[in-house]
């Protein structure tokens, strides 16, 4: 009887021990992004998470996918996008919303591809 107790207590341990490891995992996954969110990309005195503004790149370089002629639709296509970032929204209503776009773009763009590994060709990556 009292190697049953035993056996039960130690299964008990086990258990709680996973839990807290769980524990433990979910607060540092929470952590790890609250720091992502953290970093900011500003430009002329307005500042925008980094991922909105990644966000914000691709749907620039959608519009250019579809024509590579054509630059992207300017500031007015992109507030019009229900995909685009609510952060933006404000900026949307400003004289300079279609400069500082590009500008947080170009930002956060490297001006090697391979700093990103986008081209097959690079070594090192």
């Amino acid at each position: 009887m009292e190697s049953l107790s035993m056996q039960s207590h130690s299964s008990e341990l086990v258990h709680l021990r996973l839990k807290m490891r769980a524990l433990i995992f979910v607060l540092l996954l929470t952590r790890f992004f609250q720091i992502l969110q953290c970093v900011q990309v500003t430009d002329s005195g307005y500042s925008f998470s980094l991922e909105a503004v990644k966000t914000l790149k691709n749907l620039m370089e959608t519009d250019t996918s579809t024509n590579p002629r054509q630059t992207y639709g300017g500031a007015a296509s992109l507030c019009a996008d229900p995909d685009l970032p609510g952060e933006f929204r404000v900026m949307c209503r400003k004289d300079d919303a279609e400069e500082v776009f590009q500008r947080l773009v170009k930002i956060i763009s490297p001006v090697d591809p391979c700093e990103i590994c986008a081209n097959v060709a690079c070594t090192g990556c």
